[in-house]
């Protein structure tokens, strides 16, 4: 996956969260207003309330590359019941499981870029770093403290502190 695919992700909630309020809006409009998605936090709240498609979180899935489990983890939903939603016609998550989703699409983003490649993003999630007490990030995604102490760390190697 390469920077082009976190551009369309972002485009997809960008679009999608137009779609909402029947607005005819361009990309064009979306860069030269906020540039990027996750800076324009009043779309992402009313894609939040309405609920986000199933098409739109596997894309997510898929472009910041967790598995089924993971996921299922993450947002506290079985394995077996995202099986069905992805059977079901039209599912949409509930505003809970969408501003966690959202949420992770954000910070896979941020952690993309920041580290400059999908597979390095990949790998720091899921190692152990001492920075963070010997505990891989990944474990640290299930609370906002953990999530905000991942955009720490990222923003700090996105400015060359290594440390």
């Amino acid at each position: 996956m390469g920077f082009s695919n976190l551009d369309r992700i972002q485009d997809r909630i960008f679009q999608y969260g137009m779609s909402l309020h029947q607005e005819k809006h361009t990309v064009s409009d979306f860069q030269s207003s906020y540039g990027n998605v996750f800076n324009n936090k009043s779309l992402l709240a009313d894609v939040v309330v309405a609920g986000l498609p199933w098409s739109v979180f596997r894309e997510i899935q898929l472009a910041s590359s967790f598995t089924d489990d993971e996921m299922s983890i993450y947002l506290n939903i079985s394995e077996k019941s995202l099986k069905r939603y992805e059977q079901a016609k039209n599912h949409v998550f509930k505003p809970i499981h969408s501003e966690r989703i959202l949420e992770l699409s954000w910070l896979s983003d941020f952690g993309i870029r920041a580290l400059n490649s999908p597979s390095g993003f990949a790998s720091w999630l899921r190692h152990p770093n001492t920075t963070l007490g010997k505990r891989s990030p990944f474990q640290l995604l299930q609370s906002s403290f953990g999530r905000e102490i991942l955009f720490q760390e990222l923003s700090a190697i996105a400015h060359g502190n290594f440390a």
